[in-house]
C-alpha cells in the first residue's frame, strides 16, 4: 500500500489557534512504569545533576539495545541541549540525528521523530533532507490516524522555501527509497491496535486552551510561530488528572514548549489499566495552529 500525496494549501482568514491531543488506543504510545521511572529522573530539572545524569546512562543503553521510545526521547534532548530546560545533557546534532533517524522508522513514536528529524535538518541547513522527512511526516501522520494539521503544512511551507531550483526530483527519488525500505517497519511500530479496556486521553469538560502569553517574551527566540507541535512526558494519578509532566521536544521552537504548558492541564485519562503505583504514563504531543494553512489530498 502506497501512503497518500499532499498538495500546499494557504487558507487566508482570522487567526486561529487549535490544539489537539490524541487518543490512546494504541498501546504503543503509552510507556510502562520502568521506562517511566528513568524518564522522570532524566526530564525532571529539580532533581541533583549526578541523578539525571545516570538516568541518562540507563536510557542510553535502552537506546542501544533497540527501545525506541529511548531513541526518540534521547536524541529530542539531545537536540536542543540545554535549550530545553528538562535536557541534562549538551547540544550534539550528531547524537541527536543519530538517534531520531532510528526512531523514525521504528517503534510508536516514528511520526513524532520525522518531524524532528525535518527541524533538525533544517537547522543544519540541509532543506532538501529536511524536506523529505517533512513529506514523510506529513503522509505518515495520515497513515497513524492523525488528522492532516496546520503545523505539517507551515513545516513544508519552510521547507520548499529553501529547496534549491530543480530539486524536487532528488527528494522524490530519495523518500521512495526510505519509503521502499522501512515503509513496513514504520507502520508496524505506529499502527492502532484494540487493546481491551483501553486509556483514552481527552481535553476535561469546557476546558480552555490556549497559548500563556502571561510568560515573558524572552520564552521564544522570535514571534509564536503560525504552527508548532510540542511533546510531554504527562504522570496521571489515579483521578485521570495531570500530577506532573515534563517538556521533551517542541518544533520549531523550543520555547513554544513552555507556552503551550497551560494546555497539558487540561489533559485528564480515563479507563485501562494503571501501572502498580495506581498512575499511568504517556508521551503527550500537542499541536498548534494558527489555521492559515492546511493540506489536502491530490487525486
Amino acid at each position: 500500500m502506497g501512503i497518500p500525496r499532499i498538495l500546499l494549501v494557504c487558507l487566508v482568514g482570522t487567526w486561529l489557534t487549535t490544539f489537539s491531543g490524541p487518543l490512546l488506543a494504541n498501546h504503543r504510545a503509552t510507556v510502562n512504569f520502568n521506562d517511566a521511572t528513568v524518564l522522570q529522573k532524566l526530564l525532571n530539572p529539580q532533581l541533583p545533576i549526578i541523578v539525571r545524569q545516570h538516568a541518562a546512562r540507563q536510557a542510553m543503553q535502552f537506546a542501544r539495545q533497540g527501545d525506541e521510545r529511548a531513541q526518540f526521547v534521547l536524541g529530542s534532548l539531545y537536540m536542543w541541549g540545554t535549550r530545553n530546560p528538562g535536557s541534562p545533557m549538551l547540544r550534539d546534532p550528531g547524537k541527536a540525528e543519530l538517534l531520531l533517524a532510528n526512531a523514525a522508522v521504528h517503534g510508536p513514536d516514528a511520526v513524532l521523530a520525522m518531524a524532528a528529524m525535518a527541524e533538525l535538518e533544517l537547522a543544519e541547513k540541509r532543506p532538501l533532507q529536511a524536506t523529505i522527512w517533512a513529506e514523510m511526516y506529513a503522509n505518515y501522520s495520515q497513515v497513524a490516524g492523525v488528522q492532516l494539521n496546520g503545523y505539517a503544512a507551515e513545516l513544508l511551507l519552510r521547507c520548499f522555501r529553501l529547496l534549491p531550483p530543480g530539486s524536487m526530483g532528488i527528494v522524490r527519488r530519495d523518500q521512495q527509497s526510505l519509503v521502499a525500505r522501512f515503509d513496513h517497519t514504520i507502520r508496524a511500530g505506529i499502527k492502532p491496535t484494540q487493546v481491551p479496556g483501553k486509556s483514552i486521553l481527552h481535553f476535561l469538560p469546557h476546558a480552555q486552551l490556549y497559548i500563556d502569553s502571561s510568560l515573558p517574551a524572552v520564552a521564544l527566540s522570535k514571534p509564536i510561530p503560525k504552527a508548532g507541535l510540542a511533546v510531554y512526558f504527562a504522570v496521571f494519578g489515579p483521578d485521570g488528572r495531570v500530577q506532573g509532566f515534563w517538556l521533551v521536544n517542541a518544533f520549531p521552537q523550543i520555547g513554544l514548549g513552555r507556552q503551550l504548558r497551560a494546555s497539558v492541564f487540561q489533559l485528564r485519562v480515563s479507563g485501562g489499566q494503571p501501572e502498580a503505583d495506581g498512575n499511568r504514563y504517556a508521551l503527550i504531543p500537542i499541536v498548534f495552529s494558527d489555521g492559515r494553512y492546511s493540506l489536502a489530498h491530490v487525486k
